[in-house]
């Protein structure tokens, strides 16, 4: 029988609201987020640069357009982009397996 991928260590990420890059009034999005470790030794590496990938997280979100946030095509996108700034923001290639968007609302 086949036996699904096993799954990494998960851990939540506390929610951000950013302003929406638009010039035609201010739009917001809050999203939330949990992120899977490839690997249970990179914990305290997440824990320690955890200001580097909130940083890294708001100044890419802050930098959507509304545009760009709405349908699922762009939020496979955006999850995408913010694995990338992740991995960058811990320094561990493919640290973070996966992210899991669990909020995600804009106005």
């Amino acid at each position: 029988a086949n036996q699904p991928d096993p799954v990494g260590m998960i851990v939540p990420l506390k929610g951000f609201t950013v302003n929406l890059n638009d010039r035609k009034g201010t739009k917001y999005l809050k999203v939330g987020l949990n992120i899977e470790l490839s690997n249970e030794s990179i914990q305290d590496v997440v824990v320690e640069r955890d200001a580097i990938m909130r940083h890294n997280i708001i100044i890419y979100l802050s930098g959507l357009k509304s545009s760009e946030v709405q349908g699922a095509e762009n939020k496979l996108t955006i999850v995408e982009n913010l694995q990338k700034q992740l991995n960058e923001a811990i320094g561990v290639e493919d640290g973070i397996k996966q992210v899991y968007l669990t909020e995600f609302r804009w106005q």
